[in-house]
């Protein structure tokens, strides 16, 4: 079962198609849409064809987008039209192919995949990069880290038996924050409440 990850930008779209099947490695790439300075329709037209060409190379069960959040201070600037084009092109394409495009929270794929959503945008771009070569991706570009920590969260929504065979090893990563943060604040590292007792 094939999940598709998209970190969606109007410059850069972080992308990884990911097989839940034990042992399967993430493909990953950016694209980059086209400049269509105001044409909007233009850019929604760009990334419809885009995410079309991925749906017929993958064939994705699924595609996973991070929910975007509007700024009501901001939301009719040219970022944030065009970020809702990308989007809008992205469901298009699944609406044109039966798929459902499912938007999860920065916080809930961040606390899932790095086992925490604390820290500023850098420190957690940072984090994720890290945590992407832990598993074998190889690069720098945190476009493609944050997808593919979006695609893992949706192959834990989408596939049961791949959230039963990565639960501890989530649980252990949370931990591991945890623990760090306790003793950076001086507190005993063992309680009721930081102890994974596997059940």
């Amino acid at each position: 079962m094939i999940v598709l990850g998209i970190d969606s930008s109007p410059n850069n779209c972080g992308w990884c198609a990911w097989d839940t099947a034990d042992g399967a490695k993430p493909v990953v790439g950016v694209y980059h849409p086209g400049d269509y300075g105001d044409n909007n329709l233009l850019l929604l037209r760009d990334v419809k064809k885009w995410t079309l060409g991925m749906i017929d190379k993958y064939s994705p069960v699924s595609i996973y987008l991070e929910a975007v959040t509007p700024d009501p201070r901001r939301i009719n600037t040219r970022t944030w039209i065009d970020q809702f084009s990308v989007i809008a092109g992205i469901d298009s394409a699944c609406e044109l192919t039966n798929l459902i495009s499912h938007q999860c929270g920065p916080s809930q794929w961040r606390k899932r995949f790095l086992g925490s959503a604390a820290g500023s945008g850098e420190e957690l771009k940072i984090k994720a990069v890290k945590r992407v070569m832990e598993i074998g991706v190889l690069t720098d570009n945190d476009h493609i880290a944050e997808a593919v920590g979006i695609c893992e969260f949706g192959m834990a929504s989408a596939d049961r038996e791949y959230l039963k065979r990565t639960e501890a090893d989530r649980v252990r990563r949370e931990l591991a924050i945890q623990r760090e943060v306790m003793q950076g604040a001086g507190k005993p590292l063992i309680n009721k409440k930081n102890v994974w007792r596997g059940k």
